[in-house]
């Protein structure tokens, strides 16, 4: 996989709509249409099969994480065709899978130039971080009734996963680079772009025993994603962080009996 098929695959951004979208919205509608919101959020939360608005709310911030992503990631790489313009795009809710997803549709436009110093990057990541998705996170937050650093930690977990797959392809310059984004958007003193007192990206990763290969860790999940408030899952997820240990240790010796059962 190049460099431009990651981006695409990994980032979900797009510049057309997705051949199987169910229904989409604007950030203006998302923030300023209380009417096309709770159509949206609603049917969202029909096509993930949740119980609950703060599950809902938990799965929308989670797929707004490969967004974040593709922002961070387009900082770094040349690009001719799509609008520097990250504050009205498209949220797609596409019917794909088991679960549904989000897409991204940015214009077309003149293109911009790659953002090569770490000042100019902080620069624009505080103002994409402020006034973009930081309302959006808090409106979803409230929609939901869940706190705000909760959906923040969701979105970052899929960001952490996304960085990775980049890192394996990019240049050094550009690995140096993430690495300079991460340590800004995770640093305790880095607190304007969330529009908080506290930065919800700042804290430490914990890892546990991994069932499927022994030889590595597992990362636990920053916040839990509220899988279990679905019609599809009665029980918590091996990595997630209100398991209790006792809990975790019995799953783990579930899940290592049925791969030897396989």
């Amino acid at each position: 996989m190049n460099m431009k098929e990651m981006l695409l695959a990994h980032t979900k951004i797009m510049t057309s709509d997705h051949p199987n979208v169910i229904q989409s919205i604007t950030v203006e509608q998302f923030l300023f249409d209380d009417t096309l919101f709770e159509l949206f959020f609603t049917r969202y939360a029909q096509e993930a099969c949740t119980i609950s608005n703060d599950a809902t709310a938990t799965f929308i911030a989670n797929q707004l994480g490969y967004f974040i992503a593709g922002f961070h990631l387009l900082m770094l790489e040349e690009n001719n065709t799509l609008e520097k313009d990250f504050s009205s795009f498209s949220l797609q809710l596409v019917g794909e899978g088991a679960f549904p997803s989000l897409f991204f549709t940015l214009k077309t436009g003149k293109g911009w130039p790659l953002v090569e110093s770490i000042e100019e990057r902080q620069k624009e990541i505080t103002a994409f971080y402020s006034e973009t998705m930081s309302p959006l996170l808090l409106h979803l937050a409230k929609a939901g009734n869940v706190p705000v650093a909760h959906l923040w930690r969701q979105a970052y977990g899929i960001m952490t996963w996304i960085f990775e797959q980049y890192e394996s392809l990019a240049s050094e310059e550009n690995k140096r680079a993430i690495k300079e984004d991460i340590e800004y958007i995770t640093n305790k003193q880095t607190v304007l772009p969330f529009l908080l007192k506290k930065n919800p990206l700042h804290f430490k990763w914990i890892y546990i025993d991994n069932p499927w290969k022994p030889s590595e860790q597992l990362r636990m999940k920053p916040t839990c994603c509220k899988y279990y408030k679905t019609t599809q899952q009665p029980g918590y997820c091996y990595t997630c962080p209100i398991m209790k240990k006792e809990e975790r240790e019995k799953k783990r010796e579930e899940i290592i009996a049925s791969l030897h059962e396989a």
